[in-house]
């Protein structure tokens, strides 16, 4: 469920702040995992939470795998505003 994806993204969020990087991480990669089966892989939320699990692994040292999530979220987003140039594209050319 979204809602519960959501949810374990506030919490994860309110961990970070406490520096309790370790339950940051469980929640936000379970905000991530729930996002991407709710919502899609390409979703901005999606993409938004992928960003901050990459920000949080790098946090805890782990460099080589924050970059691998963080080329993740943009390649989710180029594909998301791509799709919205092809969708405004379409509308425009149909208007006329």
């Amino acid at each position: 469920h979204a809602e519960h994806a959501t949810l374990n993204g506030a919490l994860g969020v309110l961990a970070m702040r406490r520096g309790q990087w370790e339950e940051a991480e469980k929640l936000t990669r379970l905000a991530v995992e729930g996002l991407e089966c709710t919502l899609g892989p390409d979703h901005a939320e999606t993409a938004k939470a992928t960003e901050r699990l990459a920000q949080i692994v790098k946090k805890r040292g782990r460099k080589d795998e924050a970059r691998t999530l963080s080329a993740r979220a943009r390649e989710a987003l180029r594909r998301l505003a791509a799709g919205s140039a092809v969708v405004s594209a379409w509308s425009a050319a149909t208007v006329k």
